[in-house]
């Protein structure tokens, strides 16, 4: 009896898990004909091996320091921590959780149905873990097996972590950082039996996850309220709406780490650089992406405000009321982060102080413009909001250059 309810249950997530996930392919297919273009055709499945697990077998060199190893493993957990969390409505079953949770079945079920859906949710990142355990297997009679047990270790505090997003166990998070801990200071352990214990070791406490936290416990209950209602109130109400549209949204937290990301890496390109004549052509191509990034919140202040257009038509408003505001807060949002990008550039390269304001300029004008193709595009939105930037950047870069 309790593998039956099991195999409906898996059943029935997988289904709802992959109707979310196929709307969502259909939409970005153009995502994986882009990829299938850039691989060549004559490439050897050697090449392509060591290409998949190139980043996870940089994380695993050895002869490395302790910041080495946790700056590298901490971002493998991370990005896998946010694929869950972006999937995180889909995994869980949307609405039928609700009433999953009021039925008499165990943890231990629920935590195997979430297990059997985060392994096919994870298809994008099974690739390079596959990679690199082929490779990893082969080199194992040289080294011991000592990066096949780190890749192994790695995958399930990943996994692990993913399954405390999916069931907002926050309080998991802390042994898997404590493991994360105990794992770069194994690889920094040149002592194979030092090396196994501390493998080891990791790995339960990558499995204490499993205890049952307390979730709603009266000690951490506090009568206090959120501190992010309390500083949205000091907002109009218009940029309120927008700010809550977008905190409700799990993406959010994607787009913006991606932005940080641009940000530092065209930042410590332009310090590599020497902020010389490869600065300009860089921030502008940093740029670009930034606009793309901060353009699809078009789509989430769009849905937000058609659940309530009919309330919105009965207001005295003007016609474009919304179309005007959303522009206006998309363009101060995204200027913060290239405000970020310009200004060293603009304080430590004086021949370059001229372009910055006019490539601000036009940076505002690629979010603007950006607004047509990705609420007009239909399937194609994300195809031609990429083109538009491509040619923005193109047109840039060659503005800058000259």
């Amino acid at each position: 009896m309790p593998y039956l309810i099991i195999r409906q249950l898996i059943a029935w997530r997988l289904r709802w898990w992959g109707t979310v996930t196929t709307r969502a392919m259909q939409r970005h297919w153009q995502w994986f004909v882009l990829a299938g273009i850039l691989v060549p055709m004559d490439t050897p499945l050697r090449g392509l091996l060591f290409a998949l697990s190139y980043p996870l077998l940089q994380t695993f060199q050895p002869g490395h320091d302790f910041l080495w190893h946790i700056v590298r493993l901490g971002a493998l957990l991370v990005v896998a921590a946010l694929w869950a969390l972006v999937q995180r409505q889909a995994l869980s079953g949307g609405e039928g959780r609700r009433y999953l949770q009021t039925l008499p079945l165990t943890k231990t079920v629920l935590r195997i149905v979430d297990l059997a859906v985060l392994i096919p949710a994870n298809t994008v990142l099974i690739a390079p873990i596959v990679a690199t355990l082929l490779v990893t297997s082969a080199r194992a009679q040289t080294d011991g097996g000592r990066d096949l047990a780190a890749v192994l270790v790695t995958t399930a505090l990943a996994l692990l972590l993913q399954l405390t997003v999916v069931e907002r166990r926050w309080f998991g998070v802390i042994p898997v950082l404590m493991a994360t801990l105990l794992l770069s200071q194994a690889l920094e352990v040149s002592t194979p039996p030092q090396q196994g214990i501390m493998f080891l070791g990791a790995l339960g406490l990558g499995l204490s996850t499993l205890a049952p936290f307390p979730r709603h416990s009266t000690r951490w209950r506090t009568n206090k309220r959120p501190l992010a209602p309390q500083l949205l109130r000091v907002l109009p109400p218009d940029v309120r709406i927008q700010c809550k549209a977008l905190l409700a949204q799990p993406v959010t937290l994607l787009r913006v780490a991606s932005q940080l990301g641009i940000v530092v890496g065209a930042n410590a390109l332009c310090v590599a650089f020497g902020f010389d004549s490869r600065a300009l052509p860089t921030i502008a191509l940093a740029l670009a992406v930034l606009a793309l990034i901060s353009a699809g919140w078009y789509r989430t202040l769009r849905d937000a405000h058609a659940r309530v257009s009919t309330y919105l038509n009965a207001l005295p408003l003007p016609r474009h009321s919304w179309f005007v505001r959303d522009t206006r807060f998309l363009v101060i949002l995204g200027t913060v982060p290239a405000t970020v990008v310009l200004v060293p550039l603009y304080l430590r390269a004086s021949d370059a102080r001229a372009p910055a304001l006019p490539l601000l300029l036009a940076y505002w004008g690629l979010i603007v413009a950006l607004r047509w193709p990705l609420l007009r595009g239909g399937r194609q939105a994300t195809l031609l909001a990429a083109l538009t930037a491509g040619a923005w950047s193109a047109a840039a870069v060659a503005a800058t250059i000259h």
